[in-house]
């Protein structure tokens, strides 16, 4: 089953927060358009063979729904997708698991998916794990898995296991991220689909090597040069975030491998 949306030259809206997510998607998006929407870096062109405009929001709720809304009235989007990492909030989920949202806690209501795109979402999961069987040299991702989930989302960063255990046990969501709810709800308002597509950067069972809500600019991006120095400083500290910058870039293509499967089948050209 296809949405099969009307509009051959409306695009799929895509929403990344921070620098790596945008740069891991622009290895397959090729853009005709660079600027911005507002104060938001933005992208259009072809990706997976369907035009895509994808706005980089910077960490947070506030900034996910402003940029959202801007993707939304300039943008005329066909449905508008949260792309990016999360953390994982249950047992058994590995970094570089896949998981697309059945639903998002909000406090109130929570948000709840067409279930035509859970539908195109398993379909194109099985295809996904036939590709993870192929080995690929020089990665820390063993095989690809695809879930369904319940995520949430909050202002900061759960930079702990003890945080992302009691965040699991208070909501009961499966996996957490920065910007989701916000992108549905805009998505809700403006009435057009969303889907939230995740991919896990971090277990439950994982302490992340800094607190890095302490180490965000104004714009919400990290401060690259002070976690850089920080770590000098601790040459273990260096070790771990030099791993987790390479389990980022990793990651970054298991995202773009699985877009690059979904988009076609999720928004099939009438």
């Amino acid at each position: 089953m296809s949405l099969n949306l009307s509009g051959p030259t409306r695009p799929v809206g895509l929403v990344v927060a921070v620098g790596e997510e945008a740069q891991a998607i622009l290895t397959s998006l090729l853009p005709r358009t660079r600027g911005h929407l507002g104060r938001f870096p933005f992208w259009r062109g072809p990706m997976a063979r369907r035009e895509v405009a994808m706005v980089q929001c910077g960490p947070g709720l506030d900034r996910a729904r402003e940029a959202a809304r801007l993707l939304v009235e300039r943008q005329n989007p066909r449905i508008l997708l949260s792309v990016g990492m999360c953390g994982g909030l249950v047992p058994g989920q590995q970094t570089g698991d896949i998981l697309v949202a059945s639903k998002i806690l909000t406090g109130g209501e929570p948000l709840v998916v067409d279930p035509r795109v859970l539908a195109v979402a398993q379909r194109v999961a099985v295809e996904f794990h036939e590709l993870g069987r192929i080995p690929e040299k020089g990665t820390t991702i063993k095989g690809y898995r695809c879930a369904e989930a319940v995520l949430v989302s909050r202002d900061q960063v759960l930079t702990t296991a003890a945080r992302k255990k009691a965040e699991a046990a208070a909501s009961g969501a499966e996996a957490v991220d920065m910007e989701s709810s916000a992108v549905a709800g805009v998505a809700e308002e403006a009435g057009i689909p969303w889907c939230a597509v995740r991919v896990i950067s971090d277990t439950v069972h994982e302490d992340l090597p800094l607190d890095f809500n302490r180490f965000m600019d104004s714009s919400g991006q990290p401060q690259r040069l002070k976690i850089f120095m920080k770590g000098l400083l601790n040459p273990r500290l260096m070790a771990r975030l030099m791993a987790m910058e390479k389990t980022t870039r990793d990651i970054g293509r298991v995202l773009v491998r699985f877009l690059d499967l979904l988009l076609p089948e999720m928004v099939r050209e009438s």
